[in-house]
């Protein structure tokens, strides 16, 4: 496979620029959902390594260059960002963080975990992570006082568990990612 940069395997679909920091780096990657029962996907080269940009404009210009259609071209609007450094932190030692963006690490680890098989695995899903996962719509998670919407101890071990995997996948990823 030729190490050139190549779309994701659906140029059609609308893709996203996704801002992404763990210190010390902050990187744009290119985001497509999956249609229907299609996995959603980040970009990578003809190698299959991660695509990551110093900057957004430079993801903006290679997805014009590639014919990639952008969800949302002005870039006065907000892209999704997301800091894995708090995640990072409460996964190693618990403390105050927002749910969603533990939901948004947890998904973000998926869909890399999916562009890129052969990297560290997730731990494989089981049902205590499917209701941890679930839990995270009741927006009672982490709290003390949730009742049932709040994670048990063992819901709480397996996101830890899922966040661990998922940053030493990144770590993995970028190790080997063209950044452009």
């Amino acid at each position: 496979m030729s190490n050139d940069p190549v779309s994701p395997a659906n140029p059609a679909a609308e893709h996203y620029t996704y801002r992404v920091r763990k210190t010390p780096a902050e990187l744009t990657l290119i985001w497509r959902g999956g249609k229907g029962e299609d996995p959603d996907e980040l970009a990578v080269d003809g190698s299959g390594r991660l695509l990551a940009f110093r900057e957004t404009a430079a993801a903006r210009k290679y997805c014009e260059r590639a014919g990639l259609v952008l969800g949302h071209e002005d870039e006065a609007e907000d892209e999704a960002f997301l800091d894995l450094d708090p995640a990072a932190e409460w996964a190693a030692r618990g403390g105050p963080v927002a749910e969603v963006l533990l939901l948004d690490a947890w998904n973000l680890f998926t869909d890399l975990a999916q562009t890129l098989p052969d990297g560290p695995r997730l731990p494989p899903r089981d049902p205590v992570q499917d209701s941890a996962y679930d839990k995270f719509f009741g927006l009672a998670a982490l709290d003390p006082d949730g009742g049932d919407d709040a994670w048990n101890p063992r819901e709480t071990e397996s996101v830890r568990e899922v966040l661990n995997a998922g940053l030493r996948l990144w770590e993995t990823a970028l190790a080997d990612a063209v950044i452009l």
